[in-house]
């Protein structure tokens, strides 16, 4: 109930972009330090499973990826995200 309650809400008063900034940084909190990879870490998550836990579309999730791999933010793989720079992600998270 609790999480369906702070979707709704992210939705409602968040955009995509900090919604999904917000995901993966939460995601990476649970992750163990074997999950660094090369200074990032690494999330195995897929475009559309990050498009389903926020209630947004696969293409959306995946156009601003794109432009966050193109920034240096994000690595991009097959079912795989490496965060690079977390503290833009942050950044992003608040709408900063």
């Amino acid at each position: 109930m609790r999480r369906t309650t702070h979707l709704v809400e992210d939705s409602v008063f968040r955009n995509v972009p900090e919604r999904l900034a917000r995901q993966l940084l939460e995601l990476a909190a649970r992750r163990s330090p074997e999950a660094r990879i090369d200074g990032g870490l690494e999330l195995a998550v897929s475009q559309a499973e990050l498009a389903r836990m926020l209630g947004a579309s696969r293409e959306i999730v995946s156009r601003h990826l794109s432009l966050w791999r193109e920034a240096g933010l994000v690595e991009l793989g097959r079912e795989r995200i490496v965060l690079r720079d977390r503290a833009a992600l942050d950044r992003l998270s608040t709408g900063a």
